[in-house]
């Protein structure tokens, strides 16, 4: 496969996608919005690993007369790559679901398995969080792009310790699911407190 075709055709696949929902979407054709999820969510995954192989990552949005450009360079494009493919497999994964007509047993394994969930969206918010933390390549560019990218920062702090709680929740569920039941109503009912 060329390159110029590699590059190519994650974007045919995500705008493929797209168009297959926002098509299923007009003519009111659901099937048409589950099969848009599966390209969409390949798409987003080969952005995610294309993301991580060259260690770059960039995004732009804008009009004419004004654009933005954010960009991730080495560590923190992997990072974002990592959270893409997640995204993706999360979206392909759905898609699948739906298409095949699982949408009540899914939802009804994971009111009653939530650890799964939990531990995936766990990671998600993590490695989101991380490329808070280190920040785009702009906000590196002079000392108040850097002072501007503090909240950010500070927010991505917050991600990753939220992640890090809901992952451990997970994995907790996961392991011991009793245990993780009889931990959630007592924090329910309050009587979740440390022994005198």
């Amino acid at each position: 496969m060329s390159d110029k075709l590699k590059s190519w055709l994650p974007i045919l696949l995500v705008v493929g996608g797209i168009a297959l929902g926002y098509g299923g979407w007009k003519l009111s054709i659901p099937m048409l919005i589950y099969l848009g999820l599966l390209p969409l969510g390949i798409g987003v995954i080969a952005f995610g690993i294309d993301a991580i192989r060259k260690r770059v990552s960039s995004y732009s949005y804008g009009d004419d007369t004004l654009n933005y450009t954010y960009s991730y360079r080495g560590l923190a494009a992997v990072m974002d790559g990592i959270f893409l493919v997640f995204v993706g497999l999360v979206v392909f994964i759905a898609g699948v679901i739906a298409v095949a007509g699982w949408q009540d047993k899914a939802l009804a394994y994971l009111s009653e398995h939530p650890g799964i969930a939990l531990a995936v969206g766990g990671l998600m918010l993590g490695v989101y969080g991380f490329t808070q933390i280190f920040g785009t390549q702009e906000s590196k560019s002079s000392v108040f792009s850097f002072l501007g990218s503090v909240p950010a920062r500070i927010f991505g702090v917050v991600f990753l310790l939220i992640g890090l709680a809901m992952v451990l929740l997970g994995g907790f569920e996961i392991l011991s699911p009793d245990g993780f039941d009889q931990f959630i109503e007592r924090v329910r009912t309050g009587s979740l407190s440390v022994p005198k």
